[in-house]
């Protein structure tokens, strides 16, 4: 039994509705057409799985060759049936029909079984991330029969992928045993897979010590540390984190904030070395909207502490031009691991003349605020998204949804690039793109201001064997791990 734990609670496992902590459990019990890899210095891969080929006849139609002889699990009540095209269309209306991102409701034109290992769709124009959509985490092929049967898949987990479920607790634990008759001879290793949701940090890391889970990703430096010095037994290792710091503004509830002095003024107050130095250990790197971990898509290190680059004098100077002598603005942060980064945001703006009032949250209200907009300053990391495509678009006046209220001024320029972007189908076009559009947005100082990504951290027992050298798009789908004790 592979063991692994999370302090991050999972709402359910109904993969084409979930956002929690499910989707790291979703990708061992579903299976899907194929994958998007994103590599960190080069363009995303496509990595098939139950599709084996991919035409397309024109730039705006989709043809997929399904592999024969692939079953869904054989639990009640698909009873093992094999997985044809028709399950495709099914499982993609149900994406579209339960809300999901704006491309299953206005970008596909029809989508259709020709026959029982075809499946085809075609767009309404194009789109730049087609692969990444249909290749998504959530884009699994469920069987119609057992959502008929359950009404959702938020405790019922049954697909065609390497694990079936055999407990359920949500909340508290998953319990996966192997699927015999997964298609890939062989896989996967393991006769089993369980994930314990942990409540804290130190009581995850204490179930590790004591062997009781293989696993254990610390959340800084000042654990790994210490993880790696509780025996020779231990493997740690370091990769570039996706997930960014970063402080949101309301430029729509506080009108000094529509000033671009103003939020330069901010921008410049911010020492993000000291921020690195202290919360990271120095184990960190500046980064725009998408982080330095994906080196294709991110602006270079030289390039980004130029543009970053302290400078108290001028941000009091910038201040002074736009009439603001007296701004006090009130910051909501996540109580727990965010504190010290609003203690420095807090004291290194003071340094230029701006008080930061702090509100801790529980990260429950934080993100319901956040949401809402009920804020004039947020603090926090984001998730850690594999792509340039949603960091990016979060900085659209309307959103990446492109419905929702906005928090700052419309900027027609950057709005018409971001929209640009979606369109540009050309990879090494689009990267140009993304690169130029990151300028534009790191200058207009705002919605966001960028921080810093820190490195991320992996600790396993030494006998865990098969997940050394994964890319860090393809751990969520990889199925080859085993157990050398």
């Amino acid at each position: 039994m592979f063991r692994l734990g999370t302090t991050i609670p999972a709402v359910s496992i109904d993969p084409h509705t979930e956002v929690t902590m499910g989707l790291a459990f979703i990708c061992f019990i579903y299976g899907y057409l194929l994958h998007e890899v994103q590599q960190l210095e080069g363009p995303p891969a496509l990595v098939f799985d139950h599709a084996e080929s991919l035409e397309q006849p024109d730039d705006l139609t989709y043809v997929f060759k399904m592999r024969p002889g692939i079953h869904f699990q054989n639990l009640p009540p698909a009873n093992g049936r094999e997985v044809v095209a028709e399950d495709v269309v099914y499982s993609f209306d149900r994406i579209t029909s339960v809300g999901s991102t704006p491309f299953w409701t206005q970008k596909i034109e029809s989508k259709s079984a020709p026959d029982p290992y075809t499946f085809q769709v075609r767009l309404n124009g194009p789109y730049a991330y087609t692969m990444g959509e249909f290749g998504g985490i959530r884009t699994t092929i469920v069987p119609r029969e057992a959502v008929e049967q359950f009404g959702d898949l938020k405790s019922h987990g049954l697909g065609s992928g390497p694990f079936q479920v055999e407990t359920l607790s949500r909340g508290e634990t998953i319990e996966m045993v192997r699927n015999p008759n997964y298609y890939v001879e062989g896989i996967p290793y393991v006769d089993g897979m369980s994930w314990r949701i942990i409540p804290d940090d130190s009581s995850l890391k204490a179930a590790f010590k004591a062997q009781q889970l293989d696993v254990y990703g610390p959340p800084t430096k000042i654990q790994a540390d210490e993880v790696a010095g509780m025996g020779k037994d231990i493997v740690l290792t370091k990769a570039a984190n996706l997930a960014i710091f970063m402080i949101n503004l309301n430029e729509i509830a506080v009108p000094a904030l529509q000033d671009i002095r103003v939020r330069e003024a901010m921008d410049i107050s911010l020492d993000r070395d000291a921020m690195i130095e202290k919360l990271c250990f120095g184990e960190g790197n500046y980064t725009g909207p998408v982080s330095w971990g994906l080196e294709f898509w991110s602006l270079p290190q030289e390039e980004l502490r130029r543009r970053y680059k302290r400078d108290v004098a001028k941000a009091r100077q910038l201040l002074a031009a736009a009439g603001v002598t007296d701004l006090t603005l009130e910051m909501k942060f996540p109580s727990g691991g965010t504190a010290d980064l609003a203690s420095m945001i807090k004291e290194q703006m003071a340094e230029v003349g701006i008080t930061v009032n702090l509100v801790p949250q529980e990260l429950g209200a934080w993100i319901v605020d956040l949401t809402s907009q009920k804020f004039q300053l947020m603090v926090g990391g984001g998730l850690p998204y594999g792509d340039e495509q949603l960091p990016l678009q979060f900085n659209h006046t309307k959103n990446w949804t492109r419905d929702a209220n906005p928090v700052h001024l419309p900027e027609p320029d950057i709005d018409a690039r971001l929209d640009q972007i979606l369109v540009t189908t050309d990879v090494q076009e689009r990267q140009k793109l993304v690169l130029e559009t990151t300028r534009k947005i790191i200058d207009r100082h705002g919605p966001f201001l960028y921080l810093y990504a820190p490195y991320s951290y992996t600790a396993r027992w030494r006998y865990v064997r098969g997940y050394e050298d994964i890319v860090p798009g393809m751990i969520a789908y990889t199925y080859n791990m085993w157990l050398d004790k």
